[in-house]
C-alpha cells in the first residue's frame, strides 16, 4: 500500500489517494505510460509514492524503519518509453565502514524499446550515495519477450544482465 499523488481527469483537482499496487507499471507490450494510479498528461506522467521503509515486518514503525519516497517521471515516444526519478529512504542508515547517517537517496532512469510487440530491449541506470551503499552505481541490460508459451499470451520471459559500475 502506498500514497500516490494522482489527477483523475482536467476537471478534477489534484488528490491524495492510498493505493493497494506496488508499483505505477510501464509494461513493454503497452502504448499507455502509467496506467494505474499516475497523473498522466498524454504522453507524460508523473508519480510521487511513500512506502512503509521496510515491508518485511509487516507492521509500521516509522521511527525504527523510516519511509521509502520516491517521485518518478516517465513519457513515451513511439515504441520506446523513459522514466526517471529519484528516491528517499528515511530510516536512518549505516555504511559499510560504520558510519552512521540520518537517510540514503539515489536517482535512476530507465528505457524500454518495444522491438515488434512481443520482443522488447532495457537499460536501467541507478546512482546511490557512494560514502552510505556498498553498491552505488548499477547498470543492467536485458531482453524480454511476451506470449507464446504454452497459449498463454500474457506470460512474460527475459535474459538480464546487471552490474555494479
Amino acid at each position: 500500500m502506498f500514497l500516490i499523488m494522482q489527477r483523475c481527469s482536467s476537471t478534477h483537482p489534484l488528490v491524495l489517494a492510498l493505493k493497494y499496487q506496488a508499483t505505477c507499471p510501464l509494461h513493454f507490450f503497452q502504448k499507455q505510460v502509467c496506467p494505474h494510479g499516475c497523473v498522466q498528461q498524454g504522453d507524460l506522467s508523473y508519480a510521487l509514492a511513500v512506502y512503509d521503509g521496510d515491508p518485511a515486518t509487516r507492521q509500521w514503525a516509522e521511527n525504527l524503519e523510516g519511509l521509502m519516497l520516491i517521485a518518478e517521471a516517465a513519457w513515451q515516444e513511439e515504441d520506446t518509453a523513459y522514466k526517471a526519478g529519484l528516491w528517499q529512504h528515511s530510516a536512518e542508515k549505516t555504511a559499510p565502514d560504520g558510519k552512521t547517517f540520518a537517510s540514503d537517496t539515489g536517482v535512476y532512469a530507465i528505457i524500454n524499446q518495444d522491438l515488434d510487440g512481443r520482443h522488447g530491449v532495457f537499460l536501467q541506470l541507478g546512482f546511490a550515495q557512494a560514502d552510505r551503499n556498498d553498491i552505488a552505481n548499477y547498470l543492467g541490460l536485458g531482453f524480454v519477450h511476451q506470449g507464446g508459451f504454452f497459449g498463454r499470451a500474457d506470460d512474460t520471459i527475459g535474459l538480464a544482465l546487471a552490474r555494479w559500475i
